[in-house]
Parts: C-alpha cells; sequence; structure tokens
C-alpha cells in the first residue's frame, strides 16, 4: 500500500500547506484504504522532518521514492506517483 505523507511546519498552516493539505485530504477520501495518509506537524515531528530530510515545506513523501519539498505540487502530480506505486505493487 503506497503510503503518502505530508510535512507543514505548524498552525496556523501558510498559503501553500493549506493548498497541499487540501489536496492530500482529497487524494485520501479517493483512494480510500489503497493510500495510508501521513501528517507531521513541525517542531512535534522533528525527528520524522530529520529522519526524511525535510527542509522546507509543504513536503510530501511517496513511498520514499518521490520527495516534492518546498512547493506545491499539483493533484495531478501527487495522483500520477500513487498510482505508478499501486502499479508496482501488482507486479
Amino acid at each position: 500500500m503506497p503510503v503518502l505523507i505530508e510535512f507543514f511546519s505548524g498552525e496556523p498552516v501558510c498559503g501553500e500547506c493549506e493548498v497541499c493539505l487540501n489536496f492530500v485530504d482529497e487524494i485520501a477520501d479517493e483512494y480510500g484504504n489503497k493510500v495510508e495518509v501521513k501528517k507531521y506537524i513541525g517542531p512535534s515531528a522533528r525527528e520524522k522532518f530529520e529522519e526524511y530530510h525535510i527542509e522546507l515545506t509543504p513536503g510530501i513523501v511517496i513511498n520514499e521514492t518521490y520527495f516534492i519539498i518546498g512547493l506545491t505540487p499539483s493533484r495531478e502530480t501527487m495522483k500520477k506517483a500513487i498510482d505508478t506505486e499501486l502499479e508496482w505493487e501488482l507486479d
């Protein structure tokens, strides 16, 4: 199962992170139990930020294969990455 991890700096979230949060929520709803979604928020998740080498937010990691850091990816870009991961799991 693909794992989509979102990193953002804290509450309240900036405009870029807010857009990213909305995309992630939409994708989670669309894919249902085919995708696991995790969200890490700022200082309370410092170890996870370091583990994935996240220095800018928003940050998206999909299965430790796709890293989109410091900008908001399009919804289509995230879906394409998830679909690719789902296809690999079927092989």
